[in-house]
């Protein structure tokens, strides 16, 4: 019975362990995509109809244009703040986020469930935005990026592609934070996550699915709100980084927008094959990964898990 256990215990993690690889190949695919696209973007002139030079350097971006124009409404009075750009805040949110997945899901009773479908499906979108972002370039609207063609941050354009790419990347999986990217456009990695955190919070952490010894005593300790907290407190982090994403202007309009779609079509697409049997056999690699015994080891843990918390709370009575 112990060799049956292990040979269980290996089939089952093994999903886990793709999931992460896969995570790790798609993250390293869209780190190199990235700085990549630092040498590729362009430096554009906006002409009007007259062919006479605008001031403008990036794409029309009809976001933007409001924010400019509400800026120019209330500068120097009191509301002043709510329109300046802050893109370092972007990081801190984006950093809070990871974090709070990470720390929640790791306490999560279906922990290995979480960590093998989120991985996943994070690295198809990091594939896919690799792929975006290094089939078309467009001009980065951020102030940092522009003035990379002036000033000795740009210096690096200078240099051959390879192999310096390949250490930027790598810095860039190591400390996201080290280096300024420019280029990457199509489309915001900020959205992914934190919309990928919105709806792993609001599928995963209600009372129904999540019910370990240590939530349910916390739940009752605090009169059922840990979990709603938990939920809104991730929410407002995603809403305040979009609104730092937005008001940063790190992204155009569309990368946002397709960010959106793209994460959210990947998390349904998924779940939706994940639970229904004849979908999921549409796909091998979904099939092996949700396959039947996978899931009879899910049911099998959270039901380990049900009787430990009964026997306890029988203990107590």
């Amino acid at each position: 019975s112990s060799t049956n256990s292990h040979q269980i215990d290996f089939v089952y993690l093994s999903r886990v362990l793709f999931s992460m690889i896969f995570y790790f190949i798609g993250s390293a695919m869209d780190a190199f995509a990235t700085a990549w696209a630092g040498w590729r973007t362009p430096q554009i002139a906006i002409l009007d109809f007259y062919s006479e030079k605008s001031s403008g350097n990036a794409l029309p971006d009809i976001i933007h244009d409001i924010l400019a124009y509400l800026n120019s409404k209330v500068k120097d009075s009191f509301f002043d703040f709510l329109f300046e750009p802050h893109p370092s805040w972007n990081g801190v949110f984006v950093k809070c986020c990871v974090v709070s997945m990470t720390f929640f899901t790791c306490f999560h009773p279906s922990r290995f469930v979480l960590f093998r479908r989120i991985l996943f499906i994070m690295g198809v979108i990091h594939i896919l935005r690799a792929l975006c972002v290094a089939a078309t370039s467009l001009p980065d609207p951020t102030h940092e990026c522009l003035s990379q063609f002036h000033n000795e941050t740009g210096d690096y354009k200078k240099m051959s592609i390879f192999p310096h790419v390949l250490y930027i990347s790598f810095q860039l999986m190591i400390n996201p934070g080290a280096h300024v990217t420019c280029g990457d456009m199509m489309f915001s990695g900020s959205v992914v996550v934190f919309l990928v955190c919105g709806l792993l919070f609001h599928r995963y952490f209600q009372s129904s699915t999540c019910d370990s010894r240590l939530v349910s005593w916390l739940e009752l300790k605090t009169c059922g709100y840990l979990l709603f907290s938990i939920r809104w407190a991730n929410y407002f982090c995603g809403v305040f980084g979009f609104y730092i994403l937005i008001t940063s202007r790190l992204h155009y309009s569309i990368d946002i927008v397709m960010g959106i779609v793209i994460t959210s079509l990947s998390w349904w697409i998924y779940h939706t094959m994940a639970t229904i049997p004849e979908l999921c056999s549409c796909s091998r690699l979904v099939s092996w990964l949700e396959s039947d015994f996978v899931h009879r080891v899910d049911e099998y843990i959270e039901k380990s898990q049900q009787s430990q918390k009964s026997q306890q709370s029988q203990n107590h009575t």
